[in-house]
């Protein structure tokens, strides 16, 4: 059997900021050295296509997110005792405006039923539900929010390849912390 799980909890923070976190494919015999090794296949294309990501609301509606993700180039996944694969997925600031406050439940899916390669491994698994609030942005923010969202900014940046715009980020979260005596 595949494990799939995620790595971290998802968390949006307001309309203004965004967030990345991965999914993660594990072996279920990861750490023993005696493991055979799991292929993971997709129908057509890379591995990543053969994972679904599925957003509810809190009244069972089905959501449509416009979530991104690098292009996965591998056709196969190979899954060893010390080998996992890992997918991260995010919204873009602008994309979380559109977001209705609420709660949410997010699962990912991973269906290889269809598959050809006779080596692969042929199941569905369905990772563990992780639950999304989304709210407005305080009027005034914590210093741990307003680290978080400078941070989240930049990684953004990052992944737009703006790397001038992530160390304004950088730059303003370090504007922002208080030095703390020494003594």
């Amino acid at each position: 059997m595949v494990g799939i799980r995620f790595d971290t909890v998802l968390r949006v923070l307001t309309s203004d900021g965004m967030t990345a976190r991965p999914v993660g494919l594990l072996h279920p015999e990861m750490f023993d050295p005696n493991a055979l090794p799991i292929l993971i296949c997709s129908t057509n294309g890379p591995w990543s296509n053969a994972l679904e990501i599925r957003v509810v609301d809190a009244l069972g509606q089905v959501q449509s997110w416009p979530l991104n993700t690098r292009l996965t180039t591998n056709e196969i996944l190979v899954l060893t005792d010390d080998s996992a694969g890992r997918l991260g997925w995010w919204l873009a600031p602008d994309d979380t405006a559109q977001l209705t406050t609420g709660r949410y439940e997010l699962t990912v899916t991973l269906n290889t039923t269809n598959i050809a390669n006779p080596l692969a491994w042929r199941g569905i698994m369905k990772s563990v539900p992780v639950i999304i609030t989304v709210t407005n942005e305080p009027v005034i923010l914590t210093e741990a929010d307003a680290e978080e969202k400078h941070r989240l900014f930049a990684r953004y940046a990052l992944l737009q390849g703006n790397e001038q715009q992530a160390r304004q980020q950088i730059d303003a979260l370090l504007s922002h912390i208080r030095p703390t005596s020494a003594d």
